[in-house]
């Protein structure tokens, strides 16, 4: 039953349950403490600039406005300079652009700000909170659109202000303004703030092989300003000693026979015949955004954890489809909002979480892959919870008779050098950052492990598994289960990111091979996460469509004869 706003059990309906908060993480406000500002001069040219301490970190209040070569005014008109600052190409930015103790913030520098924004506006958006209080226009108008923000005009001083963008098109430069201010981030990325929305994003049109076409703001940050990780790498700090303390970081590695398995890093758990096997729940993909606001939370998790004992979540991000809610990277604060709750959960829970990079066609936009996986792995590459999946289920080539844009996923599979080639420039990029676990996609929906039998990706720390999927009424432990042996017998380590007790469509009931593939997993040691976490009207779904605890046929099943073999308590590892 409904109280309050969060489910809760209802004693007379003999059903399990326990809490989902249906609330927005927006739907609690904290008081925004008073800004500190300041002024800084220039010792260039004398110019002096408003500043503004947010958090640990002091900001320029303003956008530079320091004259160099490959830099102009906003729409080329000179005196829009002293108002919105100079745009500069990155040229011009890679290097010493900045004032004297000042430089161009870092992605985690500009994360530490705005998770800091975040957690202080009572999660209203954070592009409202950063823009003036004036100075904002719609599209089109001539009529000024007053931005309403939370607690006062503009609380944490930032001030941003439309100085729009310039970009080159084939030698001719053409500039907009009036509805959207972009920022400079040291790595070629950038930061978008639109008149529109509440939000502020990585802008996929400025990357790294676009970034010298564009010419956009920049803010410096002073020197010395603290990044602060949302709590230590370590495990000690989870609420309770679980998985990841027991195992350590899980690692791909052989048995004795030169099979893949995984391993973990501590030592009573790195060695053949001492092989780790973890079972849990994989969340609905995100841009559902009604289930997301569901289950992508810390309550829901520590339920889960404490309650059906799982060891893993993983959480699909969607990146390119949309189910009328957007997606990562055209509404990013919103589902990197919910992608870090479920995350820091899990760190808190000292569980693993796999960070899914939920496409079918990954490999048709390696920029935004690239963009995603260094947002993440600086964020929580340090971790010992966290794996990265960088590409769930490759399915179809482009433009090909499978076309991934049609509703029909049909033939046209890609091939697995396509998938390795995108892999190969994917993981250099985690790698930058993190050494940890990281599951490679395989063909035909994940089914075909054995395709990378001496195709394998390059990886310099030796930690890839590759992904194995199946669906209990749709495929078997001899023919699709076959592909996953072979593989593992060539010493491929493999892992179980997703699988379901229905059809492969999620529809459908419990299958009877589900107790086969069950005994086939625990033969060679695999872990998995089952399909999913959702309250849809689907077999897949793990609840019934209530939206409380009472769990369907496969969540009941998967619960019963999965979960419940998971271990009740764990020990600390010595490392």
């Amino acid at each position: 039953v409904c109280s309050d706003g969060v489910w809760v059990e209802d004693e007379g309906s003999g059903s399990s349950s326990s809490v989902i908060s249906d609330a927005d993480p927006e739907s609690s406000a904290s008081k925004v403490p008073e800004p500190v500002e300041g002024t800084l001069t220039d010792s260039r040219d004398g110019r002096t600039y408003k500043t503004v301490v947010i958090g640990t970190q002091t900001w320029m209040a303003e956008n530079l406005n320091y004259s160099t070569l490959k830099s102009t005014c906003p729409l080329e008109n000179s005196s829009y300079c002293d108002k919105y600052g100079r745009i500069y190409q990155y040229a011009s930015v890679d290097g010493a652009l900045c004032p004297s103790g000042w430089h161009i913030p870092t992605l985690s520098e500009w994360q530490t700000m705005l998770d800091y924004v975040d957690m202080n506006n009572g999660y209203e958006g954070v592009g409202k909170s950063l823009k003036s209080s004036k100075g904002w226009y719609e599209a089109g108008t001539t009529v000024e659109k007053r931005i309403a923000v939370a607690a006062g005009d503009a609380p944490f001083g930032f001030s941003a202000l439309p100085a729009g963008s310039c970009w080159e098109y084939s030698g001719t430069w053409s500039c907009y303004s009036d509805d959207e201010s972009r920022f400079w981030i040291s790595n070629g990325q950038a930061y978008k703030i639109s008149f529109d929305s509440d939000q502020i994003e990585l802008d996929p049109d400025v990357g790294r092989t676009q970034y010298d076409y564009a010419r956009i703001s920049v803010r410096c940050i002073k020197d010395g300003s603290a990044v602060v990780a949302s709590s230590s790498s370590s495990s000690e700090n989870a609420s309770g000693v679980g998985p990841v303390s027991q195992y350590g970081q899980l690692q791909a590695g052989t048995n004795s026979k030169g099979e893949g398995r995984i391993y973990g890093s501590c030592k009573n758990w790195s060695a053949s015949g001492k092989e780790v096997q973890v079972r849990g729940l994989s969340l609905y993909w995100s841009i559902n955004l009604g289930q997301t606001k569901s289950f992508w939370n810390k309550t829901v998790i520590d339920y889960m954890v404490k309650n059906l004992k799982i060891e893993l979540i993983r959480a699909p991000m969607g990146v390119d489809e949309n189910f009328g809610d957007g997606n990562y990277f055209s509404n990013t604060m919103t589902y990197q909002q919910y992608l870090d709750q479920v995350v820091q959960a899990a760190i808190d829970n000292d569980i693993y979480v796999i960070i899914d990079y939920h496409s079918h066609k990954a490999n048709d936009n390696v920029t935004n892959a690239k963009l995603f996986f260094e947002t993440m792995a600086q964020k929580w590459g340090s971790y010992d919870n966290v794996i990265f999946e960088i590409f769930n289920e490759p399915a179809c080539l482009k433009n090909g008779s499978g076309d991934c844009s049609t509703s029909s996923y049909g033939g046209g599979f890609l091939p697995w050098s396509s998938i390795k080639t995108y892999a190969n420039q994917i993981i250099p990029v985690i790698r930058q950052y993190s050494d940890n676990l990281i599951i490679v996609g395989t063909p035909k929906w994940d089914q075909q492990p054995n395709a990378a039998i001496g195709e394998e990706v390059t990886d310099s720390e030796n930690n890839t598994a590759y992904a194995f999927h199946y669906y209990a009424g749709t495929h078997t432990v001899e023919e699709e289960g076959a592909n996953a042996e072979e593989a593992m017998q060539a010493g491929l380590s493999v892992f179980v990111s997703e699988w379901g007790t229905v059809n492969a469509d999620g529809g459908g009931t419990v299958a009877d091979a589900n107790g086969s593939w069950q005994t086939w997993m625990d033969k060679y040691k695999l872990s998995s996460a089952n399909w999913s976490v959702a309250s849809l009207s689907e077999g897949a779904s793990f609840f019934t469509t209530s939206g409380a605890w009472n769990y369907s046929q496969s969540g009941t099943w998967v619960k019963n004869n999965v979960l419940a073999n998971n271990p009740s308590s764990y020990t600390k590892c010595a490392r």
